[in-house]
């Protein structure tokens, strides 16, 4: 559920915007002046970035996810939007106007191999088959992050001067580290 408070008027009891019923999920909402942005992770596998006017509490969807992406951790500045997209082949920060559309010309500030490692789609000592694909060659697989070795793209923030998001980095051996990446708008 997500709350709004007016900071001229304390005292009044804060205002219900946007609730999800279970198992839906709303993310971290980030405000840039009388809006309020977020991703919403729903049970049908799709998610997507909303945004409310807070004057008039109106939420407008501004993209969809298509084809079991997940949208994430969205940030906004003045007519800009920041937003990570995951899938099981990449994870990518894009950036993209401020309005309602399908997102796919959205440009990539950076891509980097997913989150979870599929395996090797073959056994050991065999080589993939080409059965059913055009002229017996199965399509290129995407690349696999290094073994042992997960990394997540998580929050993400918009400045005049850039775009950044945190990485988080863990190994095998449990250790853990974050950075926060400068990208170039």
């Amino acid at each position: 559920m997500l709350r709004v408070l007016d900071l001229g008027a304390p005292a009044e009891t804060p205002a219900d915007i946007r609730r999800a019923r279970a198992p839906d999920r709303i993310g971290r909402p980030s405000i840039d002046g009388d809006r309020v942005v977020y991703h919403l992770a729903r049970r049908a596998g799709n998610s997507a970035i909303e945004e409310i006017y807070l004057p008039t509490r109106r939420w407008t969807r501004l993209r969809t996810a298509r084809e079991g992406a997940q949208l994430l951790n969205p940030s906004e500045q003045g007519g800009a939007l920041l937003y990570i997209r995951s899938t099981a082949e990449r994870q990518q920060v894009l950036l993209g106007p401020r309005r309602a559309r399908r997102g796919t010309r959205d440009r990539s500030l950076f891509s980097m191999y997913p989150v979870s490692r599929r395996d090797a789609v073959r056994e050991r000592g065999r080589s993939r088959h080409g059965a059913g694909y055009p002229r017996g060659r199965a399509p290129r697989l995407p690349p696999r992050p290094p073994a042992g070795v997960t990394v997540t793209l998580w929050s993400t923030a918009l400045a005049s001067g850039g775009a950044y998001v945190s990485r988080m980095r863990r190994t095998a051996r449990g250790s853990t580290s974050t950075a926060i990446l400068r990208l170039r708008r």
